[in-house]
């Protein structure tokens, strides 16, 4: 509590779905399943993506490649 990172899920999401168009290159640490549900919906033009996972995200991953046909570059990582 108070470390500013209760609403971080929503304030991607949203940043994500206002600068859809334009993002091509997009780093987050952190991801969600969420995160990830917007990235494939709102997010076509992306080419290259970092993505650093708390939590078992694998499962969602070969949703959101399939719907990336510019994806050039594909970086993963977890804690």
């Amino acid at each position: 509590m108070g470390n500013g990172y209760e609403n971080y899920p929503y304030i991607t999401t949203t940043l994500l779905q206002i600068c859809n168009k334009n993002l091509q290159k997009l780093i987050i640490e952190g991801i969600t399943l969420e995160i990830l549900e917007e990235i494939s919906q709102h997010c076509p033009n992306i080419t290259h993506l970092s993505l650093c996972a708390y939590q078992d995200v694998s499962k969602s991953l070969p949703k959101l490649i399939s719907s990336l046909h510019h994806l050039k570059v594909l970086t993963l990582g977890h804690h």
